[in-house]
């Protein structure tokens, strides 16, 4: 009864969050830009839990290549594997990431289902936070492990929500099960378990039940448990290879770049990768780019680290463009650019000229998404140390979680980043706009007793 209540109270905003999938997964089926890089990576790991029982993430054909032995996690590979059980096509992938991303919606909405606001302005901010952020819809129609993500996190976040509320320990249970299902499907929360347990601890320490800390375990026992299978694979223990190859390909020829221009930053970052043949083994591999890297960045600490912030800035700002022209052929142009290379050269000026080298139309498109990024960017953080009738558990939480993700792509943060964390931005921005009508509705029912007291 409660849930169709539900469902007559809030169908407008949930069946324009359907209409927009629907378009989108039309536009798939019509450009049949489904694939990234990463893509086939997850299609060979599926393929390869289907002959070989391996997560091996390339062609199953020596040699064999040492870092794809564990460059992806399971989770999404699995999913593409049991989902191929009863249908080849790879558009039944995307059909069961719609019906994630729809059921992940709706939970947001129920969530949300008892704020104070209007429908009109609560439905408005749900479906205009769909509208522009359409890097959303464009990873929910591609074999991508984003929407995944974002599933494992969101009913995470859902099980903490209802757990405060509660007080059943089933939730936290619950809450830590998906935590390690998140870790498992991307490796970048690989170190949130730390902030998870520091958070578990404060809540021990706020009078709730011991048993959290120990519910906390789950998380870094998935990341040991996989890092003792990769051992047993590769005879090195760790968790994967893409982190070693991230602050390689991205971290640290990022700062290249910046020092030495592209050319010479792709000849240095060659040189530290190498090929196998260089080496005994995949540890001795992973271990010298890990030095070479690391000693890099030690040397021009400064720049590296203004560069890091800069990254988790965009991650805030970044409106999308390179994921809406990857999906949508129509809208590429002869010479590619992006919004963080174009900031990068220009500064803040970067900006309008990000703007002025794409079509009119996608240009305010584009200018809108920014003006949004920008407004949930200073709502969220409004809502996490301003507003104290929300639970303060919640603000932690999110605040380490969003804090987390946004510093953890490093200098190459943007939109695609955001997605699995998407939602809190939404959730904040909502109880916002209640704070703020709350805070209207408090002035206007003051000034007509400041001037009955004047006598006018």
């Amino acid at each position: 009864m409660e849930f169709r209540n539900f469902l007559k109270h809030h169908y407008p905003v949930l069946i324009g969050a359907l209409a927009l999938q629907i378009i989108f997964f039309g536009l798939a089926l019509h450009y049949k830009s489904l694939y990234l890089t990463d893509s086939q990576e997850y299609l060979y790991q599926a393929e390869n839990i289907k002959n070989h029982d391996s997560l091996y993430s390339w062609k199953w054909q020596k040699p064999f290549i040492y870092q794809m032995w564990t460059l992806r996690t399971p989770v999404y590979g699995y999913l593409i594997y049991l989902i191929q059980q009863i249908s080849a096509s790879h558009f039944a992938v995307l059909l069961v990431q719609n019906v994630l991303a729809f059921v992940n919606f709706t939970g947001l909405v129920w969530l949300l289902k008892d704020v104070k606001l209007p429908k009109k302005y609560l439905h408005g901010i749900l479906f205009f936070s769909l509208l522009l952020f359409p890097t959303r819809l464009v990873y929910t129609n591609m074999v991508m492990s984003e929407l995944v993500l974002e599933t494992g996190l969101f009913w995470a976040f859902f099980c903490l929500v209802k757990y405060l509320q509660t007080q059943n320990p089933k939730w936290m249970l619950l809450y830590n099960i998906l935590l390690a299902f998140s870790v498992l499907t991307k490796p970048v929360l690989v170190y949130f378990w730390l902030p998870n347990m520091l958070f578990m601890g404060y809540l021990v320490w706020k009078n709730r039940p011991k048993i959290l800390l120990l519910q906390s375990l789950i998380m870094p026992v998935a990341i040991a448990t996989l890092c003792f299978y990769n051992q047993q694979v590769t005879g090195y223990f760790h968790y994967t290879s893409i982190k070693t190859y991230n602050l390689s390909d991205y971290n640290t020829y990022e700062l290249l770049k910046h020092l030495h221009g592209i050319d010479s930053a792709k000849a240095i970052v060659k040189k530290i990768n190498q090929t196998d043949a260089d080496y005994a083994n995949l540890e001795a591999r992973l271990k010298h780019i890990e030095k070479e890297s690391f000693a890099i960045i030690k040397e021009n600490i400064g720049l590296y680290a203004w560069l890091h912030f800069r990254g988790a800035i965009n991650f805030f700002l970044d409106p999308g463009r390179y994921d809406m022209v990857n999906f949508l052929p129509p809208l590429q142009t002869k010479t590619e650019f992006g919004f963080f290379n174009e900031v990068r050269q220009h500064g803040f000026a970067g900006i309008f000229n990000y703007f002025s080298k794409i079509p009119l139309g996608l240009t305010v498109y584009m200018a809108l998404i920014f003006a949004a990024n920008l407004i949930t960017a200073l709502a969220f953080a409004f809502w996490a140390f301003f507003i104290r009738k929300q639970n303060l558990a919640i603000r932690i939480f999110a605040v380490l979680l969003m804090g987390y993700m946004a510093a953890a792509p490093g200098p190459i943060g943007c939109a695609r980043f955001k997605e699995p964390v998407w939602f809190l931005l939404v959730f904040a921005t909502v109880f916002c706009a209640e704070f703020f009508r709350q805070q209207k509705q408090i002035i206007a029912s003051e000034k007509p007793e400041k001037y009955a007291a004047s006598g006018r």
